[in-house]
């Protein structure tokens, strides 16, 4: 996705890890595909920006499958895309599409995977974007998606400030702004996805994936932090000077190694019904 840079996918990734390990869908995927004939899986990544999503679960799939992969991964921004590289792995293809999902998700291979993914993309699209994307999916009689990491609202901190509460509302609420398309989901975008899933023929499982944040996670708070105090400030400027104590104290905290932050996520897989 282009709101996002290079350094911001970088800080993320061992959180994602940790959290996507912790929510174990992986082993469901692999006994699911390993279902299906075919020499070589094919796996199209939506929004896959510089290649986390690819860099975590190509390994895995080696692992469980042992079959050569080709992988595509989609994004609008060319500049993440160069980025990416491909974990060594024999058989391993990689290829990128630069397509604007919001503007044209028919562009988007679906009808060629085996596998269908996307990490921390549904909390920044809208309920229609995502009802379009599952009849798409089972238009094109995807056997098999795993959506990672979807924001579902949990925002809790340790130790806690009396602005923790307000703080959070109002990043919550700024994360349902048009993020290109449409009002974004935000926090309701895990519910969503299962239902439009479900709607069109597949079993749907739901697993926590929450970031359990650190202090070995400092820069990652520290980034939050900013986030947070920009998104909360832009919706509610006549409270700037609080939302600028909160942010000084919360920062203090992670400086001192004594913060921890909780980020609630989900991790969802689609598995298509049997005709």
């Amino acid at each position: 996705m282009s709101d996002f840079t290079q350094d911001w996918l970088s800080l993320r990734a061992a959180a994602d890890e940790r959290a996507r390990e912790a929510a174990d869908l992986d082993g469901q995927v692999i006994e699911t595909l390993g279902r299906r004939g075919g020499e070589t899986l094919r796996v199209v990544d939506l929004g896959a920006g510089q290649g986390n999503n690819l860099r975590y679960l190509a390994p895995r799939l080696d692992r469980g499958l042992g079959r050569p992969q080709a992988w595509t991964l989609v994004d609008s921004d060319g500049a993440l895309l160069a980025a990416a590289e491909a974990p060594a792995s024999p058989g391993m293809r990689l290829a990128t599409q630069r397509c604007d999902l919001a503007a044209d998700l028919s562009a988007a291979p679906l009808a060629e995977a085996d596998l269908i993914t996307a990490s921390a993309l549904f909390d920044l699209v809208s309920a229609a974007w995502t009802q379009r994307f599952a009849e798409a999916c089972a238009a094109a009689r995807v056997p098999c998606g795993l959506f990672a990491l979807t924001v579902d609202g949990r925002l809790d901190w340790s130790p806690e400030v009396p602005e923790d509460d307000e703080v959070a509302q109002l990043f919550l609420q700024h994360l349902q702004g048009d993020k290109g398309f449409g009002p974004a989901l935000g926090a309701d975008a895990p519910q969503a996805l299962a239902d439009a899933f479900e709607a069109v023929g597949y079993e749907v499982e739901r697993r926590d994936s929450a970031w359990r944040l650190d202090p070995r996670d400092a820069d990652l708070q520290r980034a939050l932090v900013e986030g947070y105090r920009e998104a909360a400030q832009e919706l509610a400027p006549a409270r700037a000077a609080e939302i600028d104590a909160w942010a000084e104290q919360r920062l203090h905290h992670i400086g001192a190694g004594l913060s921890a932050h909780t980020v609630g996520h989900e991790d969802l897989l689609a598995i298509r019904r049997a005709d």
